[in-house]
């Protein structure tokens, strides 16, 4: 096979990856070792709210600082040694959308042998919805056992109470 044959075939594999990517409901980035974006999906298009075009290129850490290559080495630890098993899973930070604005994430990360060498996919979700769902149901926690608490006391005062209070 001809060098500009195994070329056309490997343009066509990445090529062929895109449009998969595409079809993923979860934002998807193809990172280099040194934290820039090398593909993006239409998913982290609207999840960033910039073009494909302005995510390629761009370095992770404009988008998450929690990723940021040199901060804890992250990215390039995950990709250098592959004994690292799970450091990519689950991975809650917050994103930077283009007009300033954050928003929580999960992010998973897996090796991925390119052309190129080797690279981490990122699988991006927006958690907003549950990290805001969380907080209510600690609050509303938070306010049920305050509401036990001053039930307990006014029992604990009042003066014709026959039962006695018992403490845990």
């Amino acid at each position: 096979m001809s060098e500009l044959s195994v070329k056309s075939l490997a343009d066509s594999a990445e090529a062929s990856y895109g449009v998969f990517l595409d079809t993923v409901p979860d934002a998807m980035l193809v990172v280099g070792a040194g934290g820039q974006i090398r593909l993006a999906n239409v998913q982290s298009e609207k999840l960033f709210g910039q073009a494909r075009s302005a995510l390629v290129g761009q370095s992770l850490d404009r988008l998450s600082p929690g990723l940021r290559p040199g901060q804890d080495g992250r990215i390039e630890h995950f990709v250098s040694d592959a004994r690292v098993v799970g450091a990519g899973t689950g991975l809650e930070l917050i994103a930077i959308r283009q007009d300033g604005t954050e928003l929580p994430i999960e992010v998973n990360l897996a090796r991925l042998q390119t052309r190129r060498g080797l690279a981490v996919s990122a699988a991006i979700r927006d958690i907003s919805g549950r990290v805001s769902i969380q907080a209510e149901a600690k609050r509303l926690a938070d306010r049920l056992a305050s509401a036990v608490e001053s039930i307990q006391d006014a029992f604990a005062l009042h003066p014709r109470c026959i039962c006695p209070v018992r403490s845990r």
